[in-house]
């Protein structure tokens, strides 16, 4: 038997060795390595697929039947035939109804093709506005996309390394390389089969993501319907206060959070359908936004009032200081590596000294050269907030032309003069801020009163 057929065998026996433990390699090399992305950071998952029940299929063309023969009756005058019996009326079955020519109606009806059609079937009616099936399912991989599945899948990816078929696929795997490979080197191989591994390995892991998204959207359906029927009603009210957004605000939102996302919104739109998620389930919400933000303001503008005592306490309960802005000059003493207490408070004392013949900034320099081993040095103009505590409390109070009591510091004990300050009062910068923020409680408060009423008068019906 020739060198070059002992090879192959050579090599198999070397990886079967190392196969046992194919398991921890696999998941060492997916997660520990980084070689391929950690579950839940990032991950590009495919479409979902949706699983239709049987009932909601589109019917099919009836098959053509074969031809029988009948025995022919006797022939019966038309005069003596009894009148055909009158069929019972059935109750019209409620559909999506047809949108108006130019406008898009909330259940898709028209939009909808191919497996959209086959879950078009009503499931609610808000004050006779349809929600359909397929909105829900929509509205619930929405809602699943923004879940944190990570735990979950990571908890699904490590059970499926568990489990004996990967295992054996990864020999399979093995084999393959093997067989492929044959006459390459031993390094050769063993990168053939490392690059093969981690792919089966990312498999594993998209597996696991797809797994637990499938799960979120199960309890995700429950929230999907409640946020429908709240839109309804929103975009209800909308209507007739003719507040809808225009398509162009709805736009610039979807435009605005793709360029946030340093996309385009035909790319978002491609990555929403890798998950099986139409663009539209995405401005439908955005459209109910925008409109009810509009609703809120039309109904309510007249009775938010916010007083500027409101805005005072707001603001003294919030980090607004005063900006201010210290022109400072310091004296450094600084410190022996080996310090006594004894040196310590006789430096002190000498610092403290130093400070009572203080007399203004312009003298400082000649100040310092009156202590050995004393340095002057100017800071110039700084943000107080960027002092440590207590120098920064202290500037803030001192008067200009005042020097403060003496601090030991890293680089020794510290006179520090304030100069001159410029202070800019914190009210003139965020009153305006905060007046917003309180305004927009109170819309919030009032909103969610008036969207509870609306619920409570509202027809509700399940189909």
């Amino acid at each position: 038997m020739t060198g070059r057929s002992h090879r192959p065998a050579d090599h198999r026996g070397q990886f079967v060795r190392g196969v046992a433990a194919g398991r921890m390699l696999l998941a060492a090399s997916m997660v520990l390595a980084g070689s391929a992305p950690v579950l839940g950071q990032g991950i590009q998952v495919p479409g979902l697929i949706v699983s239709v029940p049987p009932s909601q299929m589109p019917p099919s063309a009836p098959a053509a039947s074969a031809p029988t023969t009948v025995a022919p009756a006797p022939a019966t005058p038309p005069e003596a035939r009894p009148a055909p019996k009158p069929r019972p009326k059935s109750k019209p079955r409620a559909t999506a109804r047809k949108p108006a020519k130019g406008t898009k109606s909330a259940a898709l009806a028209t939009a909808a093709t191919g497996s959209e059609k086959r879950n078009q079937a009503i499931v609610l009616l808000v004050n006779d506005d349809p929600i359909t099936g397929y909105e829900i399912e929509q509205r619930a991989l929405l809602m699943s996309a923004n879940a944190n599945v990570g735990d979950q899948a990571k908890a699904i990816f490590q059970n499926l390394i568990k489990q004996p078929s990967v295992n054996d696929r990864l020999k399979a795997i093995l084999q393959q390389t093997i067989q492929q490979n044959q006459g390459k080197s031993r390094e050769q191989i063993i990168a053939a089969f490392e690059r093969r591994k981690q792919e089966f390995g990312k498999q594993l892991q998209m597996q696991a993501v797809n797994s637990a998204r499938a799960g979120a959207v199960g309890k995700m359906r429950k929230k999907a319907e409640e946020e429908l029927v709240e839109e309804r009603l929103k975009l209800q009210a909308a209507r007739k206060l003719n507040a809808i957004a225009s398509e162009a605000q709805v736009n610039g939102l979807i435009k605005n959070m793709a360029e946030r996302n340093k996309s385009t919104p035909e790319a978002m739109a491609a990555s929403f359908k890798r998950m099986g998620i139409d663009i539209e389930t995405m401005r439908q919400r955005y459209r109910a936004t925008l409109s009810w933000h509009g609703v809120v303001r039309r109904k309510f503008g007249a009775f938010v009032n916010v007083t500027q005592g409101q805005i005072d306490n707001y603001i003294s309960k919030i980090d607004a200081d005063d900006e201010v802005e210290l022109t400072l000059q310091r004296i450094v003493t600084p410190l022996p590596a080996k310090l006594a207490q004894k040196d310590m408070v006789r430096r002190l004392a000498a610092a403290d000294e130093l400070r009572q013949r203080f007399n203004g900034c312009a003298g400082m320099s000649e100040l310092a050269k009156s202590l050995s081993g004393a340095r002057f040095e100017s800071l110039g103009t700084r943000n107080a907030k960027t002092l440590s505590e207590p120098t920064r409390s202290l500037a803030i109070a001192a008067k200009d032309g005042e020097m403060l009591p003496p601090n030991v510091a890293a680089s020794g004990i510290e006179l520090i003069a304030v100069c001159a300050r410029k202070v800019t009062v914190a009210t003139d910068k965020k009153r305006n801020q905060a007046e917003a923020e309180l305004s927009q409680r109170e819309y919030e408060v009032l909103a969610r009163r008036y969207l509870s009423d609306l619920k409570r008068d509202a027809h509700i019906e399940r189909r």
